[in-house]
């Protein structure tokens, strides 16, 4: 019950919210670009499910593995390195904003090694079953093929998360 009342305050911590919201306000160039990008992306994939459905299975398979093992190990980088810098500094010069950002990268970091391991499992389970899912990745393409309106899935969610996004910058 402790950890569920500390966990509630944690999140309702004005300081937390407000870091996480500066922070998103300074990267909002990259968050739109990369809405962009996964626009881009996901019209290729649906393209391509139908010629290359079981190639297609296993790059997805590799690409997630490897996405998860670099920004795991990026983001605890930035922790040693966030962590190294505030050990070397004198306690009278140390900031409030970079001990909140050790502490942010260290959760930050716990949880994306958490969502890691989970998702490296699945990637485990999931290469005994390749077969069958490039079976259904072919039965997606034929359902494309009957219904091609379906290609604009991917772009009405880019409009909904760019419309997300400029409401929430202009707010």
């Amino acid at each position: 019950r402790g950890i569920i009342q500390e966990m509630y305050g944690l999140l309702n911590s004005w300081d937390l919210g407000e870091q996480v919201l500066s922070d998103i306000y300074a990267a909002w160039p990259y968050i739109a670009g990369l809405t962009l990008l996964s626009l881009v992306l996901s019209l290729v994939m649906v393209s391509l499910f139908y010629l290359v459905a079981s190639v297609i299975a296993c790059v997805i398979l590799v690409a997630v593995s490897m996405v998860c093992i670099f920004g795991t190990g990026y983001l605890w980088f930035t922790f040693y390195q966030l962590k190294s810098q505030l050990d070397q500094t004198p306690p009278e010069q140390l900031l409030d904003e970079t001990v909140q950002n050790e502490k942010a990268f260290f959760i930050y970091s716990i949880i994306a090694t958490i969502v890691t391991v989970i998702i490296l499992l699945l990637v485990l389970v999931m290469r005994k079953r390749v077969d069958f899912v490039a079976t259904l990745f072919k039965e997606a393409a034929d359902c494309l093929a009957a219904l091609p309106s379906l290609y604009l899935q991917p772009v009405f969610s880019f409009l909904q998360l760019i419309i997300f996004y400029s409401f929430w910058i202009l707010v």
